[in-house]
């Protein structure tokens, strides 16, 4: 039998994990009137923070993988990157799609490359926020748009690639070295200008 009090107890549970992340971004901001709210889709901006996640998902996940979540966001709120956003979009528009999830990849690694320069101990917090099936070998059978994505990050933060088709692998390599300088700029622009320069060897998989 459920009682009021039990029914309770996990919209207070997850309350207090909102609250406690919430308080921890604001002091990693130093933006003390930042809010966090968890919602339908992930939005930054106008002082707040949206991360994606509802209930059922949030009492389930752990608190690192929520706190690893929540420092991503925290990155891009903080990157002041609306200028690069826009010009990827011209970049797709203008007849290279893909291009803004290629780039957004890329600015997820510098983003997280940035923040642990600055916080070595955000690691576990940024792995554990990481779907566990990220590498696995099922990963060759996801479309090569998305393994693009994945590889480009991947390379980016230095992880594990080699559950990526060889095509893959192979049009990643050839960008090896503009991926590195992209996920370790001090500024989206230099990823968007690193992409710029990686999208004509990928371009090819993206057809069709």
């Amino acid at each position: 039998m459920t009682t009021t009090s039990d029914a309770g107890l996990p919209a207070e549970i997850l309350e207090a994990r909102r609250v406690r992340l919430e308080t921890l971004l604001q002091v990693a901001s130093r933006e003390f009137d930042l809010k966090l709210a968890l919602g339908e889709v992930d939005r930054v901006g106008g002082g707040r923070i949206a991360m994606r996640f509802d209930a059922r998902e949030a009492m389930a996940a752990s608190y690192l993988a929520l706190k690893g979540g929540g420092l991503h966001l925290l990155g891009h709120y903080l990157s002041e990157s609306e200028a690069a956003l826009a010009a990827a979009l011209t970049e797709e528009e203008g007849g290279r799609p893909h291009f803004v999830a290629l780039w957004h990849a890329l600015e997820d690694a510098r983003l997280e490359n940035g923040m642990l320069r600055r916080w070595p101990g955000m690691g576990r917090a940024f792995e554990a926020r990481l779907l566990p099936a990220l590498g696995g070998s099922l990963l060759r059978l996801a479309p090569l748009s998305q393994q693009l994505e994945i590889g480009i990050y991947s390379m980016g933060r230095g992880r594990p690639t080699e559950n990526l088709r060889d095509v893959v692998l192979a049009a990643l390599r050839k960008s090896a070295s503009w991926i590195a300088e992209g996920a370790q700029s001090d500024r989206p622009e230099g990823s968007l200008a690193a992409m710029r320069a990686i999208y004509p060897e990928v371009a090819g998989l993206l057809r069709g």
